[in-house]
């Protein structure tokens, strides 16, 4: 921590990005360390992704919150698009009809709106 804290003495700015702080093992540990970064400097910027987290809002000081959430079409493109990268999935997806529309279908209905 001092190591850092000395070198973000040298930067007019920083900015530390965390993504997936849902699937962190230890997440509390890790808002306990962004919080006493962001409380040594006014100067640290923190981007956070995740998934709601009950009891994470608010933790980190004054935030701005977006909630976003892909739409059945926005995973049904996904989907396509990763059939066309994959030589193997386009392959079985020419030889099934129905496979593309199998994955989508499971894939939306599990989604959570990932």
């Amino acid at each position: 921590m001092k190591c850092l804290r000395e070198a973000f003495r040298e930067l007019s700015r920083t900015y530390i990005i965390i993504d997936a702080l849902d699937e962190c093992l230890d997440a509390n540990h890790l808002i306990r360390t962004l919080r006493s970064l962001h409380d040594m400097d006014e100067n640290i910027y923190l981007l956070i992704t995740s998934r709601h987290l009950e009891g994470y809002h608010g933790r980190l000081g004054d935030q701005i919150s977006i909630y976003m959430q892909a739409t059945a079409g926005d995973i049904k493109k996904y989907i396509q698009q990763s059939i066309k990268d994959s030589i193997k999935l386009e392959k079985a997806a020419a030889r099934d009809s129905t496979l593309e529309a199998d994955i989508t279908d499971y894939v939306v209905q599990n989604a959570g709106g990932m």
